[in-house]
């Protein structure tokens, strides 16, 4: 299992995503409810020119709604857009497929290209944008906040802690520009 920190602009403001990547395999289907069982967001991703990864799509969507809380927002996403052409078309699963699909889950299936980087920002954007109506709905608060400068607390509080650790610094970096 694979986790990455990002942070990504959305609605003018910077939101931090935690996304953890269990790459649908066997071996991680006995561990996968625990990585997704707090999740706010769930994105499930299939190989459009692999059916057998396609079908899988209802299987994952079926152990979120079992592990995950209640209404979490999920986007289906195609990957490998970027392999389809006149030549390997007939691979790629087909767009009335994946229509019936997102119809039957009741979310929406979107196609991207990982490799390109087209509709991967489209897609996480949606998926932010399910999230945060559905914090609004249940909190009446969204969990975007404005930019805002660590406060000097932090700063003592980090350089303390940084101190105490003894953690090596790279050449030329100063310990606030680290922590940053």
């Amino acid at each position: 299992v694979n986790c990455q920190h990002v942070l990504m602009p959305h609605s003018g403001k910077q939101v931090r995503l935690q996304i953890w990547d269990a790459a649908g395999q066997e071996r991680f289907r006995t561990i996968s409810p625990a990585y997704y069982a707090k999740a706010h967001a769930v994105m499930i991703v299939y190989d459009i020119t692999n059916h057998s990864s396609f079908k899988s799509v209802e299987y994952w969507k079926q152990q979120v709604d079992a592990h995950a809380s209640v209404n979490v927002p999920v986007v289906v996403v195609g990957n490998k857009t970027d392999l389809v052409d006149e030549y390997t078309i007939s691979l790629r699963v087909s767009g009335d497929d994946e229509e019936q699909l997102s119809d039957r889950l009741g979310v929406p299936v979107r196609p991207v290209s990982a490799k390109d980087g087209n509709g991967v920002d489209e897609a996480f954007n949606e998926l932010i944008t399910l999230a945060e109506q559905r914090c609004l709905k249940h909190t009446g608060q969204t969990f975007l906040r404005p930019n805002r400068a660590p406060s000097a607390a932090l700063i003592r509080a980090r350089n303390s802690l940084v101190q105490r650790c003894r953690w090596p610094l790279p050449k030329g970096r100063s310990r606030q520009s680290w922590l940053f």
